[in-house]
């Protein structure tokens, strides 16, 4: 035995000194487990996917012909919208479409009713200032080759084929008089002459209260008076 061995207390074998460095022994093992247990957790924690990585990434692998159930769903939803938009779109096409067709009748009927007033106030003017005309027959002639002329290319307009001048719509109502009491004379008669005429226009579309058989008719009553001579 050494001088250094000399002042330790010699051990012996099953005393509370060797079960001290058991324990001891024990724990520095424990520890370093520990330590181990935790650095494998931290690498496996520095290796796993956030919640901000691509959820693709942790899904399985699938066969190129099979659909992933993400893209399916999208496409489903996809299809559900697209098929929607078309029932919207075929519910609402036809109040659309009425609503394009009255805006282009409505500015039809104003023009051909422009073109009808202007035509029944021509006619019952020249009738009442044409000298050649002595007679209710001629006056009618007369008012229906001008009425005719200025409406052809109206919708509605029907006449004999090659002779528009004959037309059959519109139709016209002519009242000629000739009076030589005053202020009319013998030598300057005074000349009344009423032109009513109607046309049948046809529209685009058939509005109840409006057409009939889809035709709107429209009338003009014009009435002029002239002493002739003067």
């Amino acid at each position: 035995m050494t001088g250094a061995d000399a002042g330790r207390p010699k051990r012996v074998p099953g005393s509370s000194t060797d079960s001290v460095d058991d324990h001891r022994t024990n724990a520095r093992g424990d520890a370093t487990l520990g330590r181990d247990l935790w650095t494998t957790i931290q690498e496996m924690v520095a290796t796993a996917p956030s919640d901000h990585d691509d959820v693709r990434a942790t899904e399985p692998e699938l066969p190129p012909f099979l659909p992933r159930p993400r893209a399916a769903v999208i496409r489903g939803l996809r299809t559900r919208s697209r098929a929607q938009s078309l029932v919207e779109f075929a519910l609402i096409l036809p109040i659309l479409l009425t609503l394009t067709g009255t805006a282009v009748d409505i500015s039809r009927v104003y023009g051909v009713w422009v073109t009808l007033e202007g035509a029944t106030r021509d006619a019952a003017e020249q009738v009442a200032s044409d000298v050649t005309v002595t007679s209710q027959a001629g006056a009618v002639t007369r008012a229906r080759t001008i009425l005719c002329g200025q409406l052809v290319y109206t919708a509605g307009f029907a006449a004999p084929v090659g002779n528009p001048a004959a037309c059959t719509s519109p139709s016209l109502t002519v009242t000629w008089t000739s009076s030589t009491v005053a202020p009319g004379t013998l030598r300057n008669p005074l000349i009344t002459v009423k032109v009513e005429s109607h046309l049948d226009f046809r529209t685009l579309f058939a509005y109840p209260l409006f057409t009939q058989n889809g035709a709107w008719t429209l009338g003009s009553s014009q009435t002029y008076a002239i002493i002739q001579g003067h």
